[in-house]
Protein backbone atom coordinates (compact mmCIF):
# COMPACT_ATOMS: atom_id res chain seq x y z
CA UNK A 1 0.00 0.00 0.00
CA UNK A 2 2.84 2.85 0.55
CA UNK A 3 4.16 2.59 -3.08
CA UNK A 4 0.27 3.39 -4.23
CA UNK A 5 0.60 6.36 -1.58
CA UNK A 6 4.38 7.63 -2.91
CA UNK A 7 3.02 7.06 -6.51
CA UNK A 8 -0.52 9.73 -5.35
CA UNK A 9 1.75 11.82 -3.62
CA UNK A 10 4.40 12.10 -6.56
CA UNK A 11 1.58 13.07 -8.66
CA UNK A 12 0.48 15.49 -6.74
CA UNK A 13 3.61 17.05 -6.30
CA UNK A 14 3.86 16.82 -10.14
CA UNK A 15 0.68 18.57 -10.73
CA UNK A 16 1.57 21.06 -7.79
CA UNK A 17 4.50 22.04 -9.66
CA UNK A 18 2.95 22.55 -13.02
CA UNK A 19 0.69 24.72 -11.54
CA UNK A 20 2.82 26.75 -10.05
CA UNK A 21 5.41 26.91 -13.23
CA UNK A 22 2.23 28.07 -15.15
CA UNK A 23 1.09 30.66 -12.22
CA UNK A 24 5.10 32.51 -13.07
CA UNK A 25 4.45 32.24 -16.83
CA UNK A 26 1.71 34.36 -16.09
CA UNK A 27 2.59 36.83 -13.66
CA UNK A 28 6.24 37.31 -15.57
CA UNK A 29 3.73 37.50 -18.77
CA UNK A 30 1.24 40.37 -17.37
CA UNK A 31 4.66 42.26 -15.65
CA UNK A 32 5.95 42.44 -19.53
CA UNK A 33 2.52 43.42 -20.83
CA UNK A 34 2.27 46.27 -18.19
CA UNK A 35 6.18 47.62 -19.45
CA UNK A 36 4.87 47.75 -22.67
CA UNK A 37 7.08 44.85 -24.24
CA UNK A 38 6.62 43.40 -27.65
CA UNK A 39 3.61 41.12 -28.17
CA UNK A 40 5.89 37.68 -28.60
CA UNK A 41 7.78 37.95 -25.34
CA UNK A 42 4.55 38.19 -23.37
CA UNK A 43 3.12 35.14 -25.05
CA UNK A 44 6.66 33.53 -25.03
CA UNK A 45 6.81 34.30 -20.86
CA UNK A 46 4.11 31.66 -20.69
CA UNK A 47 6.15 28.89 -21.36
CA UNK A 48 9.91 30.04 -21.14
CA UNK A 49 9.33 32.51 -18.61
CA UNK A 50 13.04 31.71 -16.72
CA UNK A 51 14.65 33.11 -19.69
CA UNK A 52 12.32 36.03 -20.16
CA UNK A 53 13.09 37.28 -16.26
CA UNK A 54 16.05 39.85 -17.35
CA UNK A 55 13.76 41.58 -19.02
CA UNK A 56 11.65 42.63 -16.22
CA UNK A 57 14.73 45.08 -14.94
CA UNK A 58 14.59 47.04 -18.36
CA UNK A 59 11.75 48.69 -20.69
CA UNK A 60 11.76 47.77 -24.36
CA UNK A 61 14.01 49.35 -26.87
CA UNK A 62 11.45 52.32 -27.98
CA UNK A 63 11.40 55.16 -26.03
CA UNK A 64 8.09 56.70 -25.47
CA UNK A 65 6.75 60.01 -26.73
CA UNK A 66 5.77 63.29 -25.03
CA UNK A 67 2.08 61.85 -26.45
CA UNK A 68 2.16 58.28 -25.08
CA UNK A 69 -0.32 58.65 -22.57
CA UNK A 70 -2.78 60.59 -24.28
CA UNK A 71 -2.50 57.70 -27.79
CA UNK A 72 -2.81 54.50 -25.54
CA UNK A 73 -5.73 56.34 -23.03
CA UNK A 74 -7.43 56.84 -26.78
CA UNK A 75 -7.20 53.98 -28.41
CA UNK A 76 -7.85 52.17 -25.14
CA UNK A 77 -10.84 54.11 -24.89
CA UNK A 78 -11.69 53.03 -28.56
CA UNK A 79 -10.88 49.67 -27.96
CA UNK A 80 -13.21 49.30 -25.12
CA UNK A 81 -16.19 50.84 -26.72
CA UNK A 82 -15.45 48.76 -29.92
CA UNK A 83 -15.91 45.49 -27.51
CA UNK A 84 -19.18 46.63 -25.27
CA UNK A 85 -21.66 43.65 -25.84
CA UNK A 86 -24.16 46.58 -26.81
CA UNK A 87 -22.21 47.47 -29.89
CA UNK A 88 -21.56 43.88 -31.24
CA UNK A 89 -24.07 44.58 -33.84
CA UNK A 90 -21.62 47.40 -35.04
CA UNK A 91 -18.79 44.54 -35.95
CA UNK A 92 -15.89 42.92 -34.67
CA UNK A 93 -13.06 44.65 -32.26
CA UNK A 94 -10.94 45.79 -34.74
CA UNK A 95 -7.41 45.54 -34.94
CA UNK A 96 -5.74 48.67 -33.53
CA UNK A 97 -2.27 47.63 -33.02
CA UNK A 98 -1.26 49.11 -36.32
CA UNK A 99 -2.77 52.26 -35.44
CA UNK A 100 -1.22 52.03 -32.55
CA UNK A 101 2.54 51.30 -33.48
CA UNK A 102 1.91 54.40 -35.88
CA UNK A 103 1.10 56.70 -33.37
CA UNK A 104 3.59 55.41 -31.43
CA UNK A 105 6.29 55.71 -33.81
CA UNK A 106 5.36 59.38 -34.30
CA UNK A 107 5.31 60.22 -31.25
CA UNK A 108 9.22 58.44 -30.56
CA UNK A 109 9.70 60.88 -33.36
CA UNK A 110 9.06 63.68 -31.69
CA UNK A 111 10.42 62.70 -28.42
CA UNK A 112 14.10 62.23 -30.05
CA UNK A 113 13.43 66.07 -31.56
CA UNK A 114 12.93 67.25 -28.01
CA UNK A 115 16.20 65.66 -26.94
CA UNK A 116 18.19 67.60 -29.67
CA UNK A 117 16.32 70.95 -29.30
CA UNK A 118 17.00 70.58 -25.32
CA UNK A 119 20.59 71.53 -26.04
CA UNK A 120 20.58 73.08 -29.88
CA UNK A 121 21.34 76.71 -29.98
CA UNK A 122 18.65 79.77 -31.07
CA UNK A 123 18.96 79.88 -35.09
CA UNK A 124 17.17 79.80 -38.01
CA UNK A 125 17.71 75.84 -37.66
CA UNK A 126 16.58 75.50 -34.62
CA UNK A 127 13.14 77.60 -35.59
CA UNK A 128 12.77 75.37 -38.77
CA UNK A 129 12.76 72.03 -36.42
CA UNK A 130 10.21 73.48 -33.82
CA UNK A 131 8.15 74.52 -36.35
CA UNK A 132 8.17 71.01 -38.09
CA UNK A 133 8.15 69.37 -34.08
CA UNK A 134 4.49 71.61 -34.11
CA UNK A 135 3.09 70.28 -37.10
CA UNK A 136 3.82 66.58 -36.46
CA UNK A 137 2.09 67.34 -33.08
CA UNK A 138 -0.77 68.65 -34.65
CA UNK A 139 -0.77 65.93 -36.58
CA UNK A 140 -0.79 63.36 -33.84
CA UNK A 141 -3.28 65.48 -31.72
CA UNK A 142 -5.85 65.68 -35.08
CA UNK A 143 -5.95 61.83 -35.52
CA UNK A 144 -6.37 61.33 -31.82
CA UNK A 145 -9.69 63.78 -32.39
CA UNK A 146 -10.24 61.64 -34.91
CA UNK A 147 -10.14 58.46 -32.81
CA UNK A 148 -12.54 60.16 -30.64
CA UNK A 149 -15.39 60.97 -33.37
CA UNK A 150 -15.45 57.21 -34.19
CA UNK A 151 -16.25 56.12 -30.49
CA UNK A 152 -19.06 58.63 -30.73
CA UNK A 153 -19.93 57.40 -34.20
CA UNK A 154 -20.04 53.78 -33.11
CA UNK A 155 -22.45 54.71 -30.62
CA UNK A 156 -24.52 56.07 -33.35
CA UNK A 157 -24.17 53.11 -35.52
CA UNK A 158 -25.50 50.83 -32.66
CA UNK A 159 -28.56 53.19 -32.48
CA UNK A 160 -28.94 53.43 -36.21
CA UNK A 161 -26.51 51.01 -37.92
CA UNK A 162 -24.02 51.57 -40.65
CA UNK A 163 -20.87 49.62 -39.45
CA UNK A 164 -19.51 49.58 -42.54
CA UNK A 165 -18.99 53.33 -42.88
CA UNK A 166 -17.23 52.63 -39.23
CA UNK A 167 -14.53 49.71 -40.92
CA UNK A 168 -13.73 52.35 -43.80
CA UNK A 169 -13.33 55.19 -41.23
CA UNK A 170 -10.77 53.09 -39.30
CA UNK A 171 -9.13 51.73 -42.20
CA UNK A 172 -8.82 55.34 -43.15
CA UNK A 173 -7.32 56.52 -39.99
CA UNK A 174 -4.68 53.61 -39.71
CA UNK A 175 -3.81 55.20 -43.22
CA UNK A 176 -3.31 58.37 -41.85
CA UNK A 177 -1.26 57.55 -38.29
CA UNK A 178 1.23 55.40 -41.12
CA UNK A 179 1.90 58.08 -43.19
CA UNK A 180 2.70 60.08 -40.21
CA UNK A 181 5.18 57.26 -39.34
CA UNK A 182 6.47 57.59 -42.77
CA UNK A 183 9.92 59.80 -43.17
CA UNK A 184 9.16 62.11 -45.18
CA UNK A 185 11.31 64.35 -47.92
CA UNK A 186 13.62 63.38 -49.83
Amino acid sequence: MIPVFAFATTQTLTGTLALAYLAAGVWTASRLENAHHPRGAVLGALVAWPLLLPLLDHTPGRRRGPMADGIDGALRALAQTLSDPVARDVGAVADLSGLREALHAADARLALVDRVLADAPDGPATGEVRAARARGEQAIRDVLDEVQQLRLQVGMAAVDGGAEALAERLADLSARARTLAEVRGA
